[in-house]
């Protein structure tokens, strides 16, 4: 049973669902709509709700585009809001929603990921786009399923956008011009499934103490973050372009709750210009400290800034202490290289038995950047500290290394200050085992405490620059083995 659209100033109910057979509906005073079942768009080509400035709500009922039928709703530069249940296509509809200085609310647009039966979708609303379900995109011929959010967002519900395309492989990119944010902090989460389209967050994410819930990018060409971003969590599963995060990328726990994880894998490189932070949560219940998130980046070349994934410390010190989270850097490129801006902390907790810290390892070649030296630590609960292949600076000379393992072992696995780019000063504060596999130069060389065996398989070379004197060797541990010249 279908029965003609109610008045269009006004409010209108129907027990059973609306038509709109035209194509222009002009709502002067806004209106209000429910029906039971939902509410059918047939004009078979693109159909306009105007207000000025009033509210567009169609309240309950799930709009249904006809072939053809795509949806656009304006309320004018002023402040009239958008509300709509939900939405679906029938063959790749677009949506288009411009709210002006008003809000946007709406729930699922589009049935499913496998339907493809939207096209692109643009919402806008100065005061606010809140998403209260999940967003489907496909492509239509040719024209991928962009989604734009060209506002503030904020997540109603955990929830998905995916923009692919199965059928065509012709994907969409997801674009948040404005901040996104959780109703509820660490609550409300995102997964994101791009295929060969683009993410973009052009906003602070998370800001305002809404910190978002888990975030999952399933697939994506390039990801770019653009600002401060803050999430329980944060994943990359996979990528064929570059990962961007300009600013901080922050997974730190909730209080009395540990630190998410922050994974990215990406065929692209992965570039972190701000500090990265997977700390456990504070001990607000005087329980125990919390456990910093693992941090594990595979792309194709690595630059990083900053890294600190350090567990959390005991309200009462004879408590458990919150243990430092793993950092794992891998590059995939044919001529590897991890470049370090920053310091690394992946410290355990301090506590009367301190937390144990997480491994450090750097799983290809290192090369140490920004005119200082670098510090790594895993503080006095120990944990390994690992570079699988080179380490050289960008300047010779210049830049070193300060390293403080505790109990735990350092290891470099390949050539360190080779091809003419000797380290700077290298510090190590404390470690069990210290080995050197292959030839070690640098300005000088300084093993403070040790309680195994450093061994220095070829030898260690202290050369001072041009016109400058020698550095020194100065190694106190339990043993030293040194196979080549000193």
């Amino acid at each position: 049973r279908r029965r003609s659209p109610p008045p269009i100033n006004g409010t209108g109910e129907a027990d059973d669902s609306t038509t709109f057979g035209g194509t222009y509906y002009d709502a002067d005073g806004g209106f209000d709509l429910t029906a039971d079942t939902g509410f059918s768009l047939a004009g078979g080509a693109a159909t306009g709700f105007l207000s000025n400035n009033a509210d567009i709500a169609f309240i309950t009922g799930t709009i249904v585009l006809a072939d053809g039928s795509h949806l656009a709703i304006n309320t004018g530069s002023g402040g009239g809001n958008i509300a709509l249940a939900a939405i679906t296509g029938t063959s790749v509809e677009d949506v288009i929603l411009e709210a002006g200085t008003g809000s946007v609310t709406v729930g699922q647009i589009g049935t499913d990921a496998a339907s493809d039966d939207i096209n692109q979708v643009s919402l806008s609303g100065a005061a606010g786009i809140t998403l209260n379900g999940a967003i489907f995109t496909g492509d239509d011929a040719g024209t991928p399923g962009d989604v734009t959010l060209n506002d503030p967002v904020s997540l109603g519900n955990t929830l998905a956008i995916d923009t692919t395309d199965d059928s065509s492989g012709v994907d969409g990119a997801v674009t948040f011009s404005g901040t996104l944010q959780s109703t509820s902090a660490f609550s409300q989460g995102l997964t994101l499934t791009a295929g060969s389209g683009n993410v973009t967050f052009s906003g602070i994410v998370g800001g305002g103490g809404l910190v978002l819930g888990d975030v999952l990018i399933n697939s994506a060409a390039a990801v770019d973050a653009d600002a401060a971003f803050t999430a329980r969590s944060f994943t990359q599963s996979a990528g064929t372009g570059a990962t961007t995060f300009d600013s901080s990328l922050t997974t730190t726990g909730a209080d009395d709750s540990d630190g998410g994880a922050v994974d990215i894998t990406t065929g692209g490189m992965i570039t972190l210009s701000g500090t990265v932070t997977t700390d456990g949560g504070a001990d607000v219940a005087d329980a125990q400290g919390r456990n910093a998130g693992a941090v594990t980046l595979v792309g194709d070349t690595v630059s990083v800034a900053a890294i600190n994934a350090r567990g959390s410390v005991p309200t009462t010190f004879s408590n458990g202490a919150g243990v430092g989270g793993a950092v794992t850097i891998t590059s995939t490129n044919a001529l590897p290289q991890i470049t370090l801006n920053g310091d690394i902390d992946a410290s355990g907790g301090a506590a009367d038995t301190p937390g144990a810290g997480g491994a450090v390892t750097f799983n290809d070649d290192v090369v140490l950047a920004g005119g200082v030296n670098r510090a790594i630590s895993t503080g006095s609960g120990g944990g390994n500290i690992v570079f699988s292949g080179t380490v050289r600076s960008t300047t010779a000379f210049v830049e070193g290394l300060t390293l403080t393992a505790g109990s735990g072992n350092v290891a470099f696995g390949d050539v360190v200050g080779g091809g003419g780019l000797v380290l700077g000063s290298v510090l190590i504060n404390s470690a069990a085992a210290v080995d050197a596999n292959a030839a070690f130069t640098a300005k000088s060389f300084t093993q403070l405490v040790g309680s195994g065996t450093t061994t220095l398989t070829t030898g260690l070379t202290v050369d001072g620059a041009d016109d400058q004197v020698g550095g020194t060797i100065d190694i106190t541990a339990d043993t030293i083995s040194a196979g080549g010249l000193l």
